[in-house]
């Protein structure tokens, strides 16, 4: 919720950004919602870290709050 909160801060001129994020969130939802935490894909791990690369200077928000997911996935074992 904090990252869609987020997300709509984005001004209209980032809405490349936006897109890259959304498509991210809604493979992560579907992924959590199937219950395949077991077989999490490592490509979500690696496309995770570079979103927050390249947004790191740009959107400081949206890197924090994916910073935390992947520390929460990490520390529920995903």
């Amino acid at each position: 919720t904090k990252l869609k909160d987020e997300m709509a801060r984005l001004r209209e001129d980032q809405q490349g950004s936006r897109d890259q994020i959304e498509l991210l969130i809604d493979d992560l939802e579907i992924h959590l919602q199937t219950g395949k935490t077991q077989n999490w894909p490592a490509e979500m791990t690696t496309r995770m870290r570079e979103e927050i690369e390249q947004f790191e200077t740009e959107h400081p928000q949206v890197t924090g709050i994916l910073n935390n997911i992947i520390v929460t996935l990490g520390n529920i074992g995903i």
